[in-house]
């Protein structure tokens, strides 16, 4: 298939901040293009979601906590949240013959963007406070992303199997913090680990996808994607 056209719906449920203390949950939808030339593949969509951020208030205060605790339990509570935005990228791919029985491809190197716009309360809930009162927060609306991957396609009867194992880097001012030791001062730059799975069998493509960010994020997204049309090369 040289040309397709897909659409996907997924749940994304899972903590965040210290300790993972807040919970969060939001349902996505995406529309993407996708093309194959030879060893590369490429696409690009866009993409919006809408949940809600549930920011847990303090009842046992840790002595090394530097936090404004009353503002934060005051405000606590529900947060509406949303974001549209752009994705994109492209893999360089290998057959892999000699994967599984029905052989395979090993997209070796892959390197994918994204750019999202936030908007909601718990966007307004983050600018109303300051680092003053926590140890780190962005005011900011807009999130941009690079990302490195390596996936393995192995083919079954009906279809294939899709293993992938992705880093992905914050970009921007406000996605770094620096550590100071005896020794040197370091800039850190934000970043989390996705490793997913997806099944393939006609049109539909379910998918598990898992993202790890330190002790400060985790999720789990269950989705679906559906071609929804395709050019087939003659």
């Amino acid at each position: 298939m040289h040309t397709a056209l897909y659409g996907s719906l997924s749940l994304v449920a899972g903590g965040a901040n210290d300790l993972l203390r807040d919970g969060q949950f939001h349902f996505k939808g995406n529309v993407y293009q996708a093309h194959q030339f030879s060893f590369f593949h490429a696409y690009y969509g866009i993409n919006a979601s809408l949940g809600n951020y549930k920011v847990k208030p303090y009842h046992v205060i840790r002595t090394e906590a530097e936090i404004d605790t009353t503002l934060i339990n005051r405000l606590a509570g529900s947060k509406f949240t949303g974001a549209w935005g752009l994705t994109g990228g492209f893999t360089f791919t290998l057959p892999a013959e000699n994967i599984g029985r029905y052989g395979g491809e090993w997209r070796i190197l892959g390197i994918h963007g994204s750019y999202q716009h936030e908007f909601g309360d718990y966007l307004a809930f983050r600018r109303y406070i300051d680092t003053p009162h926590v140890t780190f927060v962005t005011h900011d609306s807009k999130l941009s992303t690079i990302g490195f991957s390596t996936e393995l396609a192995i083919k079954t009867r009906k279809g294939s199997v899709n293993v992938l194992l992705q880093y992905n880097i914050l970009t921007g001012r406000e996605y770094s913090y620096k550590s100071n030791n005896y020794y040197y001062d370091r800039v850190h730059r934000l970043g989390y680990f996705t490793p997913a799975c997806q099944l393939n069998f006609g049109r539909y493509s379910p998918y598990v996808q898992f993202n790890f960010g330190t002790r400060y994020m985790f999720s789990a997204t269950f989705g679906l994607n559906y071609r929804i049309n395709g050019i087939y090369r003659k």
